[in-house]
Formats: C-alpha cells, sequence, structure tokens
C-alpha cells in the first residue's frame, strides 16, 4: 500500500482471479480512509508510489513508469514514461524493489540477469556438489521419483505465475515435456512413479 498525496487515501495492488501469481496487468486501486469509498486509479501496473511533487510511480515488468497524478485514469499506464528498466522484484506477489522518500530521491534494486539461471545439482551429505549435467533452466518444485531414476520438475517463473511440467532422466539427461499450457506446477509422483500429479490454474 501507499499513501496518497494529502493522506486521505491509500492505494493498493489487486490481483486478478484468472491470473493468480500475476500481477503486472492488475489494478491499483484507492481507498478513502474517513468514508471506505473505493475507486481504481489505473490498470496494467504491479506496484504504485507517490511523489510530493504529484507523480506517480508505477512497477510493472521489472520497470519503473512515472506518469502525472492529476488528471490519472485507468488507461493512463499505457502513456507512462520508463524512468527505470531492470529493477529487481517479486512478480509472483507485484512487488517491484524501487521506493521514494518524501524529498523525491527514487531508491532501487537492479535485477541480476542471471537470476533465472539455475543449475541443477547433487548436494551430498558431506557438502560436496556434483552438477547433474543439464542446461541452466527456471527449475522449481522438484521431486524425485520413488526409482530414483527420474525427476519430476516446472520449469517457469515459479511463484504462483506458473510454468510447465518436465520429466527429468538422470540417466540419459534427456527432458520431456508434460503439460504444454503454461500454467503448471508443483508435480508430485504417485506411490508407483506411474503417474504425475500437479497443480493448474483453470480458465477464468
Amino acid at each position: 500500500p501507499a499513501v496518497l498525496p494529502g493522506g486521505t487515501e491509500v492505494a493498493f495492488t489487486v490481483g486478478v482471479v484468472g491470473q493468480p501469481g500475476d500481477y503486472e496487468e492488475s489494478r491499483i486501486d484507492a481507498v478513502e480512509l474517513a468514508s471506505g469509498r473505493r475507486r481504481t486509479l489505473l490498470t496494467g501496473a504491479s506496484m504504485v508510489r507517490f511523489t510530493a511533487n504529484g507523480l506517480v510511480l508505477l512497477g510493472r515488468q521489472g520497470q519503473v513508469l512515472a506518469t502525472p497524478l492529476a488528471g490519472l485514469s485507468p488507461a493512463t499506464v499505457e502513456s507512462a514514461k520508463q524512468v527505470l528498466k531492470d529493477v529487481a522484484g517479486v512478480p509472483a506477489s507485484g512487488i517491484v524493489h524501487f521506493d521514494v522518500a518524501q524529498d523525491g530521491t527514487l531508491v532501487y534494486a537492479e535485477r541480476d540477469p542471471h537470476t533465472d539461471e539455475l543449475d541443477l545439482v547433487w548436494f551430498g551429505p558431506d557438502g560436496e556438489v556434483e552438477p547433474i549435467g543439464v542446461q541452466k533452466e527456471q527449475y522449481n518444485l522438484l521431486r524425485i521419483a520413488p526409482d530414483g531414476r527420474r525427476v519430476a520438475m516446472s520449469i517457469g517463473p515459479g511463484g504462483g505465475r506458473g510454468g510447465d511440467i518436465w520429466i527429468l532422466d538422470l540417466a540419459t539427461k534427456a527432458s520431456s515435456k508434460l503439460t504444454f499450457d503454461g500454467s503448471s506446477d508443483a508435480p508430485v509422483w504417485t506411490s508407483g512413479g506411474d503417474e504425475v500429479l500437479f497443480r493448474t490454474a483453470l480458465p477464468a
């Protein structure tokens, strides 16, 4: 949440039911503290901050955008000007790591361009790390099959933003794609290792 200039309203991010864990196209609403009356300021941003001189700073897809508070409408995010790019954040919760002080000072955390490049490794009880030998990906929620020869995993942004389920053969290092909807994660093997259960987002 962020307090609007004047201190009578608080703005906050509203997620979309059909896009769990994806806040990039969310609404920014404001509620009047005295009356509880609520209104939509704009759509298409995941986070908002306000400056003392009347600017609205928006977080969206690793960017910080600026637009005047005066005349703000749900469509103004499209005409907002980019202030920063490659800003770190947590897309699954809509957070972009920036803030602004009362004197207008803007602080932010720069995104590591390699943050999504993850290695798969065996980590032994003695602390030794042994690479599995597959390419780097956005690996999430790995589950080893009961036979110990396969791994089910989600490859994608994670954190509720989905991806697809893949099966990795540890002996051959070959991967096969199990889902193709871009919104599946959290695989779990059945006890016999013949099937994989997973979570997926239903269409709105």
